[in-house]
């Protein structure tokens, strides 16, 4: 994947000046000649991809896509899609949120707010994805909400793995919790992310996204729906869901 043309003045400077001592290049922070023994940081991949490492925004990328089909599937199914279209859909939207995010990132100032960042971009990208599909449906397919005769599955594509009675209960408590209960959830027991990227995707604490999983779990186990936050740890200010793209953001 190439970066397009036309860097900006900062990125200029940044990749045209003669490193200082003891200051970082590309080369120092690339993933490949740093080894493997010592995953760098979420923070030090997005320095080191801002100065022009593609290793490094790739590896950013694989960290985080997981998190970016999740919240594109969410939010095209929300937005009126058949979850079938929404789950097929949502690797185009991830990768066209990773291409913005190379794209714009010289602009990113504060590299440990990467993953909010990331997520507004993937928010943007299934809203404008969802605006397209729904305007111009696929051949041989109905927006969710015309399919009189062959409704839509729950909305989530566990449905497919999910196959015994227990299972099935399982699936149909997740599919109740809110998103920003069952999101950390599936991100971190399905897709093994970190509880501390899943923070920094969320714009949110450790704290908070502990106790949320810990929340949704009893209220797996109790078959609720409905959850109490007056107890929620102090959460941090959420960044506004703006990404400069030159899109719009409606």
């Amino acid at each position: 994947m190439m970066r397009e043309a036309t860097p900006t003045l900062a990125n200029e400077t940044i990749l045209s000046s003669e490193p200082r001592p003891g200051e970082a290049t590309a080369a120092s922070l690339d993933p490949a000649a740093l080894g493997t023994t010592l995953p760098l940081s979420d923070e030090a991949l997005v320095v080191a991809a801002v100065l022009g490492s593609e290793d490094a925004f790739a590896e950013l990328s694989a960290r985080y896509r997981p998190a970016l089909a999740r919240t594109a599937t969410a939010l095209l199914a929300a937005r009126g899609l058949s979850i079938g279209a929404a789950a097929d859909q949502a690797d185009d939207v991830a990768q066209d949120a990773l291409a913005i995010a190379w794209r714009c990132l010289p602009g990113l100032h504060s590299p440990d707010r990467f993953g909010a960042w990331l997520n507004a971009i993937t928010r943007n990208a299934a809203r404008r994805a969802a605006r397209q599909r729904l305007r111009e449906p696929a051949a041989g397919e109905q927006p969710a909400g015309s399919e009189r005769d062959n409704p839509s599955p729950a909305p989530d594509p566990l449905q497919a793995m999910l196959r015994d009675e227990s299972q099935r209960r399982l699936y149909q408590r997740l599919a109740a919790l809110p998103e920003t209960y069952r999101l950390p959830l599936l991100l971190h027991y399905w897709d093994d992310v970190p509880v501390a990227r899943i923070a920094s995707y969320l714009g949110s604490t450790v704290a908070t996204v502990k106790w949320r999983m810990y929340q949704a779990r009893k209220a797996l186990r109790a078959g609720l729906s409905t959850l109490d936050e007056s107890q929620a740890p102090a959460e941090r200010e959420t960044p506004e869901d703006t990404v400069h793209d030159g899109r719009a953001n409606t």
